[in-house]
């Protein structure tokens, strides 16, 4: 038993290793190329930018959202909101007033003899000094400000990136619950609400000597320049802060494998002078990459986790549970499909990649070549050219053979080691 347990410990330390190594390889590569995949959310990658001009402005004021509500949360917004409930900031107004019978406040002594000997000796009248607590001041309206943005959006957020896992509907709800408890606050019903977003308020908040106070100003700035400026910079110098890793080890993988198919399409599109259409990774959104080789007339589509139409309805699996009136069926989804269009030559060439992580050999070569053997069947009506797929594995003990022998295989191998120069050579191939 002892041994059981020290073997699977062994294993969980190979694969938090695995981890570490998978996402220093590619978090400084793209920019957040997946946003929010379905059962992803939080565990979404996000990173560093390569292609921010590449964004239109929906998927740029989605990621800016997103981001900002992810910013707020890891700045405590939840935490500091109590806080200032206990001490809120305010200006003191000292008004002298006269009462008979009661008292506001301290007393001015002096003031009060004098006028008791101009009206007749009253020993109820006082001269009193109340103090008048005004709330409407900047650091208040930038908070007023913010908050009504936050539980504006708070809904479209929850959209873009539907809460089915518990930690993103954990931190929304966290937030929203905070908000709420704040704006019900009978002083804060006293402060005015600005009609737009101007910088000497959140200069003011950001002076402030209460630090919660600063967190606001900190916060309400970023929200000017994303929202206000729509200034990319700072997206993504947000992004470059909050690295949203996937939970699952083989999910990073394939990110990995990912972002190298898009790194030899990159360097294509160089050496072609190209162009590229891009899209995030999304939740109930199709991820398409094209890019336009100009010089050689060829256009490159990778599809990841999503298959064409007029592939999927070529599915061999799908049309055979059809004949037996299976609801709901859906052809099988290979990792990536890249086609290529010879646009001379009026020629379509497909491929598709399976991606496997994992240290045990029999697993990664057996499984990986089966399930990839299997889509050559699924897809066979439209896997007409060699090579047709390429399997990627994450180890695995493997020598690529000749070049002249490979390029004449169906189907290429490839380990994490060899992935770079596996993909170039793949792709070139069909291209």
């Amino acid at each position: 038993m002892v041994d059981i347990l020290n073997n699977n410990d062994h294993k969980v330390q190979l694969e938090l290793e695995d981890r570490s190594l998978l996402i220093d390889r590619i978090k400084y590569s793209y920019l957040s190329l997946n946003l929010y995949r379905h059962s992803e959310l939080l565990d979404g990658l996000t990173t560093t930018c390569a292609f921010e001009n590449d964004l239109d402005i929906e998927n740029f004021r989605g990621l800016s959202l997103t981001h900002f509500f992810i910013k707020c949360y890891q700045s405590e917004l939840h935490e500091v909101l109590p806080q200032l409930m206990k001490n809120f900031s305010r200006n003191t107004n000292i008004q002298q007033i006269e009462t008979r019978g009661y008292i506001r406040g301290a007393i001015d002594w002096n003031a009060t003899y004098k006028r008791r000997m101009a009206v007749g000796y009253d020993p109820a009248l006082f001269i009193c000094k109340p103090s008048n607590r005004i709330y409407d001041i900047p650091e208040n309206q930038l908070t007023k400000y913010l908050l009504h943005f936050i539980h504006n959006n708070i809904d479209k957020v929850e959209k873009i990136a539907p809460g089915k896992i518990a930690g993103w509907t954990m931190m929304l709800e966290k937030i929203k619950q905070s908000i709420k408890k704040f704006l019900h606050h009978p002083i804060f019903a006293e402060v005015t609400l600005p009609d737009r977003l101007g910088y000497t308020l959140i200069t003011k908040s950001k002076k402030s000597r209460n630090p919660h106070y600063r967190t606001i100003g900190l916060l309400t700035e970023y929200l000017y320049n994303l929202f206000v400026l729509n200034d990319k910079k700072t997206l993504f110098e947000v992004l470059s802060q909050q690295l949203l890793v996937p939970i699952k080890t083989d999910k990073i993988f394939e990110f990995v494998v990912y972002f190298e198919v898009i790194q030899v399409l990159e360097s294509l599109k160089k050496k072609y002078h190209g162009k590229r259409q891009i899209s995030l990774l999304r939740a109930d959104y199709k991820t398409v990459f094209e890019y336009f080789l100009t010089d050689i007339n060829t256009n490159v589509k990778i599809y990841y986790q999503n298959v064409p139409e007029e592939y999927s309805n070529s599915s061999n699996y799908k049309q055979i549970l059809q004949k037996y009136s299976v609801p709901n069926v859906k052809s099988n989804i290979p990792d990536i499909i890249i086609v290529i269009e010879d646009l001379n030559q009026h020629l379509s060439r497909t491929a598709l990649m399976e991606i496997k992580y994992g240290r045990e050999q029999s697993y990664l070569l057996g499984n990986g070549l089966r399930d990839t053997l299997g889509y050559l069947k699924d897809f066979e009506d439209i896997l007409n050219n060699k090579p047709s797929a390429l399997l990627a594995t994450y180890t695995g003990e493997i020598t690529r053979p000749e070049k002249s022998v490979e390029q004449k295989q169906n189907v290429w191998i490839t380990n994490s080691n060899q992935l770079n120069s596996s993909l170039s050579d793949f792709i070139n191939k069909l291209i």
